[in-house]
C-alpha cells in the first residue's frame, strides 16, 4: 500500500496509523510507501489524485475513476543484504542488485558490548542485530546481567544535503520525499541523518554509564537507529521474528524473551529460561521457536502452550545452526559439531565451525 503523511513526521510509527498495513505484515513484506508533503495539515488520503502526490512502491494506482490502491501483480522484496561487521561493532546494508554498501551502522553506544554476529529482518524491512560481547550490569546496581539487541531501520530514496541543505551526494542528510522510510526524525527538522557508505559511521556516545548505557538511542547520531534494547539473555546470538511482527531473543545464559515489534522494548510475561537454546534461532511456520545450543541442548518453545508441556529442551541434540526444515514436521534442519542424521526428513548437514 501507499502512504503520504501531511504534518506526519516518517518514521515506523506512522505504519501503525495504515489501514491495511496488517494485511501486509502477514504476507511477509512491505508494499508501503512513506512519503509526500510536510505541510503542517493532516489529510486522509482518498482520491486518485491524492496518492499520486507520491512515489509508489509495490503498488499501483492508475485507474483515474478507481480511487483506490492496490498491489502489483508482482509483488518485489526489498533488495538488501544486512551484514555483521563483527570486529568494527556495526552492521552494513548491501544493494544485492549493485554491490553497493548503502550504510554502515554501530550496534551499540561507545563504552557498551557490540560484536555483532546474528540479524533478521523484520516484515517491514528493518534488521535487528543482537550483540554478543554484551552482559554487562542493568540497571545500574541491579547486579543483573544483560545482553543487548538493536533494531535499524530502512529509508529508500531522498535527496542528500549537507548540514546547511545543500545537495551533496556525501551529505549526513536525506530530504524527502522518500520512497519509504521506517527510520524516526528525532529531532523533528525533518530530515533524516543516516550513514551515506560504508565506513560512514555516525557517532553514537552514550554507553559505558551515559544516557543509553541501559537502552535508548538519545545519543545515536544516525536516526536509522531506532532501538537499543537491554536483554535477558547474555551474550545475545538467538534473534528470531514472529508472525506478528515481534523479535524473540535470547543469549548464553539460556534466558529468552519477546521484544515488541512497535516499540522494541520486552514484553511483561514472555521472559522464560528452560536451561537450553540461546545460539541461533528462528520461528517456525507454527510459531515455535527453536534455538539451538551447543553442548546444552536444543530448545523447542511453543509461546502458546508456555514452558509445557509443547516446550522443551531435546537432549542429545547439540547444534549450533538451525534452518528450516522441509520435512512434514516442525523440526528443523540441525547443523551439528558432529555428523549425524537431520531429522525431520531433512537432508543430512555437516557444521562449518
Amino acid at each position: 500500500m501507499k502512504c503520504l503523511s501531511r504534518g506526519i513526521h516518517a518514521g515506523w510509527h506512522v505504519l501503525a496509523r495504515l489501514f491495511a498495513l496488517s494485511v501486509v505484515a502477514s504476507l511477509g513484506f512491505a508494499p508501503v510507501s512513506i512519503a509526500g508533503h510536510l505541510s503542517g495539515t493532516n489529510a486522509l488520503y482518498t482520491l486518485t489524485g491524492d496518492f499520486a502526490e507520491g512515489a509508489f512502491l509495490n503498488t499501483t494506482a492508475t485507474v483515474p475513476t478507481m480511487h483506490q490502491v492496490q498491489f502489483n501483480p508482482t509483488i518485489t522484496p526489498f533488495p538488501y543484504l544486512y551484514v555483521a561487521v563483527s570486529a568494527r561493532g556495526t552492521l552494513v546494508r548491501i544493494d544485492v542488485d549493485t554491490g553497493a554498501i548503502l550504510g554502515e551502522y554501530f550496534t551499540a553506544p561507545q563504552g557498551n558490548g557490540r560484536d555483532p554476529s546474528r540479524t533478521t529482518v523484520d516484515q517491514l524491512g528493518n534488521v535487528w542485530v543482537a550483540n554478543r560481547a554484551e552482559a554487562g550490569e542493568s540497571p545500574a546496581g541491579s547486579n543483573q546481567p544483560k545482553g543487548s539487541v538493536t533494531r535499524i531501520g530502512l529509508i529508500i530514496g531522498g535527496t542528500r544535503v549537507d548540514g546547511g541543505g545543500t545537495p551533496d551526494a556525501n551529505g549526513a542528510y536525506l530530504i524527502p520525499p522518500w520512497k519509504y522510510s521506517t527510520c524516526v526524525d528525532r529531532d523533528k527538522d525533518g530530515r533524516i541523518k543516516t550513514s551515506g557508505g560504508l565506513m560512514d559511521i555516525r557517532p553514537w556516545t552514550g554507553g559505558g554509564g551515559g544516557a543509553d548505557t541501559h537502552g535508548g538511542v538519545s545519543t545515536a547520531d544516525d536516526e536509522c537507529i531506532i532501538n537499543y534494547t537491554r536483554v535477558m539473555g547474555t551474550h545475545a546470538r538467538t534473534v528470531a521474528v514472529d508472525r506478528n511482527n515481534d523479535i524473540w531473543v535470547g543469549g548464553d545464559n539460556n534466558a529468552h524473551e519477546k521484544l515488541s515489534g512497535i516499540s522494541g522494548q520486552p514484553i511483561a510475561g514472555t521472559q522464560f529460561n528452560l536451561g537450553c537454546g540461546g545460539y541461533g534461532g528462528f520461528m517456525d511456520k507454527f510459531g515455535v521457536l527453536w534455538s539451538a545450543r551447543f553442548g546444552n541442548n536444543l530448545l523447542r518453545y511453543d509461546p502458546n502452550q508456555g514452558p509445557a508441556p509443547g516446550s522443551r529442551c531435546l537432549s542429545g541434540h547439540h547444534p549450533r545452526r538451525l534452518r528450516p526444515g522441509s520435512g512434514p514436521q516442525e523440526l528443523p534442519c540441525l547443523a551439528y559439531h558432529q555428523y549425524r542424521p537431520g531429522p525431520g526428513g531433512c537432508e543430512s548437514e555437516r557444521s562449518q565451525l
